[in-house]
């Protein structure tokens, strides 16, 4: 928005009779010097890292009475342990999702709007469609990309199929048809064929798509206005109902909860704006959080996987046979917290145990496994006992409840003098991501290659796979041509696997001793493949202590990765 057009918004927002909404992209970096003179009631931010990193940086810039930031449960995953964040006072109101709920009216109104403007619906539909789109196949399959935007309809547009949608608030109406062109655009029919997307006849296209999407724009808008309205005054009068009474007690569990996460660098004392962290939790049915879906981020979106690139791929790994640690560290500008306090709603379920089975690729399925007692000796020092066997003829999986623990899982599987490879769910910008985080938690060399011909991949992934203690990162989409010998190689699946066939045709070409699924239960009806995979795998037999082991040390590297890292990798992982 031009600097002329942002001012004149904002004169006109400040001098509009109670209750107003002014409407900014998070990306935002100049706002005008009028907001600091006006009075603002109260500032919301949306999402981690730059959401949340603005918010601190407009704490000087805005005259705002409170500032408060919303996220979900993985996001929140993310923060730094050295935040000065706290639990907002209301933080059980987004989660009550009963009639009775201060927020029921409001979903109620939402739910009906959805039912009858099915041409919002449509357009924002196929603005998603173009975002996740503008993803590169090779980064993003077709199928998958169709999964993300139907995932988006059902979840938050309540219109899809029962299985993408969520339980709690299951879709309204079917699924919305998506224009010709953004098939053709991006290269979508697999999905067509595939019954992910349904193309509009070419009689009812609505022709000029800018257009569209110029006036979807402009009407949801006025649709988040008519909500936030009512968002706000039922916001209003949550807080003059909980203050009086929860106001001693929520003030000495924050500095309970945040005694340890202070910073010891003030950003700016006299600031008099709080920052309050409400964290979205609708567990165990979680919402996908929104992304921008404009037309015009497409080459956004392909600029920000080369910047990924240019700074995790920096100084790739060449000489990774002498077992060297990631040659590129990248740096962060040290960011002054505020000694502000910032509220945080925070999750009380811990993550469930995973599902634990398994099954011959090509055998009947046999009986299951039972769990076994034995414990395995693991990289932080868990004295070996009496294992259960695991049978280098099956194939298993290890199913988990909450996403976060699949990555947890994966470092866990990762032991010494182990020649592993890892199929990760996503291109190769993330890549260097996943290396760091695993390198970290495991000790154990990870490797993969820049982007090169298949000819020159394959020969660079043999080469470090000769020696033990290795592991190589590969997307999902590739298919290299490397047979694994020996009773320490290992294959993993990191997700579940978008394509049965190429599932087998992978285990098949490697021939490794142990093929392990590492994967989540609400990813389950996001991918037909998961069904006839479980049908194919064994539940892995081993119990969780290592990985309930490991959890503290997994947690305390990732809180290390640099937020810049994390938040071009999300943005990537949300797209």
């Amino acid at each position: 928005m031009a600097p002329e057009a942002m001012e004149e918004a904002v004169t006109k927002f400040l001098s509009a009779d109670p209750p107003a909404i002014l409407l900014l992209v998070y990306t935002t970096n100049i706002l005008p010097a009028v907001l600091m003179k006006g009075s603002i009631d109260c500032s919301i931010y949306w999402g981690l890292n730059s959401p949340l990193k603005q918010a601190k940086k407009n704490r000087s810039l805005i005259n705002c009475a409170t500032t408060i930031v919303i996220m979900t449960t993985l996001q929140q995953r993310g923060i730094s342990a050295a935040t000065d964040i706290k639990k907002h006072p209301s933080f059980t109101i987004p989660l009550d999702f009963t009639e009775n709920s201060l927020l029921a009216p409001m979903r109620n109104k939402t739910r009906s709007f959805l039912m009858l403007d099915k041409g919002l619906v449509k357009e924002l539909y196929t603005n998603r469609v173009y975002g996740v789109g503008a993803i590169p196949r090779n980064s993003l399959s077709a199928e998958d990309a169709a999964r993300r935007a139907n995932q988006y309809a059902a979840r938050v547009l309540l219109h899809g199929d029962p299985a993408d949608g969520s339980k709690i608030f299951p879709p309204v109406d079917g699924r919305p048809l998506v224009p010709r062109s953004a098939v053709e655009k991006f290269k979508l029919q697999p999905a067509v064929d595939a019954g992910l997307l349904t193309v509009i006849l070419e009689n009812t296209c609505l022709g000029n798509l800018r257009v569209e999407q110029l006036s979807s724009l402009a009407h949801a808008a006025d649709c988040l206005a008519n909500a936030a309205t009512a968002l706000s005054e039922a916001a209003r009068a949550v807080t003059e109902s909980l203050t009086s009474e929860t106001e001693s007690k929520s003030e000495q569990d924050d500095e309970k909860d945040t005694a340890s996460a202070r910073d010891s660098t003030p950003e700016n004392p006299e600031l008099p704006t709080d920052l309050n962290l409400i964290l979205l939790n609708p567990a165990p049915d979680p919402i996908a959080p929104p992304t921008e879906s404009e037309i015009d981020q497409s080459e956004g979106h392909r600029e920000e996987a080369g910047l990924i690139e240019e700074l995790l791929l920096k100084g790739q790994i060449t000489g990774t046979e002498n077992n060297e640690p990631m040659s590129w560290e990248a740096t962060e500008t040290e960011e002054a917290h505020a000694t502000n306090n910032i509220n945080l709603v925070e999750p009380a379920e811990e993550s469930q145990e995973p599902d634990v089975t398994s099954n011959n690729l090509h055998a009947e399925l046999p009986a299951e496994v039972d769990d076994g007692v034995g414990r395995r000796t693991d990289i932080s020092g868990i004295p070996a006992e009496t294992e259960p066997l695991i049978d280098p003829e099956q194939s298993y999986r290890i199913v988990v409840e909450n996403e976060a623990d699949v990555l947890l899982w994966l470092c866990a599987l990762v032991q010494k003098d182990q020649r592993i490879i890892c199929y990760m769910p996503c291109g190769t910008p993330p890549l260097a991501f996943y290396k760091r985080l695993v390198e970290s938690v495991t000790n154990v060399p990870v490797y993969f290659p820049e982007r090169m011909g298949s000819a020159r991949r394959d020969a660079a992934y043999k080469k470090y796979l000769e020696s033990d203690n290795s592991v190589v990162l590969i997307p999902g989409t590739l298919s290299p041509n490397i047979v694994m010998e020996g009773a320490n190689t290992w294959v993993i699946h990191v997700g579940w696997p978008p394509n049965r066939e190429r599932y087998v045709a992978q285990i098949k070409n490697h021939q490794a001793k142990h093929n392990v699924i590492l994967a989540c239960t609400s990813d389950v009806n996001l991918y037909p493949s998961s069904v006839p995979l479980m049908a194919q795998t064994l539940t892995w037999p081993k119990d969780g202590d290592s990985v309930n082991a490991l959890r503290q040390l997994f947690d305390q590297s990732l809180a290390n990765v640099p937020d810049d890292l994390k938040e071009k990798v999300y943005a990537l992982y949300i797209s």
